[in-house]
């Protein structure tokens, strides 16, 4: 069972995110805001945290940065409810897993978000930490996805909050393809149609 920490202020936009994502086998927990987040993290056994960028007075951004400090073994994935370039790119640099628009948040894009990033971290845990290339993140990682489950450029482009010439350009990039390919070997394997538990069991 993969197990999933949700930072959410917003309690009727945590129950349909617990509730999608529970269709999908992963057990989720809330936290209702960032205090109550960071005091889960610290004590929790979590594979991931979905955390929401508005947080009351504090923010995403914020709880990344604290996180990175008190659980660097534990990707974070950024949930937002607007499109911005800054808190993207500030995600990024935070060392966010990935970047989602609350609006495209349905259960089959962040499962196959959150494995992916689980899986990785988990694959960087056996390396001894040590990358053999740059790992997706942010919204590339949310373009890969949308386009291995089939979208079309546009709709993938949309679903991670990036211009369609934006994706275009992403997708030329030999090392955004090299990733995209494995995820799309998972799809051709049959990977994808089992429960994330069962995938993350090989591991």
């Amino acid at each position: 069972m993969v197990n999933v920490l949700l930072v959410d202020a917003d309690s009727d936009d945590a129950y349909l995110i617990r509730r999608e994502l529970e269709r999908y086998g992963i057990e989720v927990e809330w936290a209702d805001g960032f205090q109550a987040g960071i005091e889960r993290l610290e004590i929790g056994a979590f594979d991931a945290v979905l955390v929401d960028q508005l947080l009351g007075v504090r923010t995403g951004l914020e709880f990344l940065a604290r996180a990175a400090q008190l659980r660097p073994d534990v990707p974070v994935i950024l949930v937002t409810g607007t499109d911005s370039r800054e808190v993207d790119d500030a995600a990024l640099e935070g060392g966010a897993a990935g970047f989602v628009l609350k609006e495209d948040a349905r259960g089959d894009l962040l499962s196959r978000t959150i494995r992916y990033a689980v899986r990785g971290n988990r694959a960087r845990g056996a390396r001894g930490g040590q990358e053999p290339r740059p790992k997706p993140g942010g919204k590339d990682l949310t373009l890969q996805v949308a386009l291995s489950r089939g979208m079309t450029i546009r709709d993938a482009a949309n679903a991670a909050g990036m211009s369609e010439r934006t994706a275009y350009r992403r997708m030329n990039d030999r090392i955004f393809q090299e990733q995209l390919a494995e995820l799309e070997s998972e799809l051709r394997n049959r990977m994808v149609d089992r429960t994330v538990d069962d995938i993350l069991k090989k591991e």
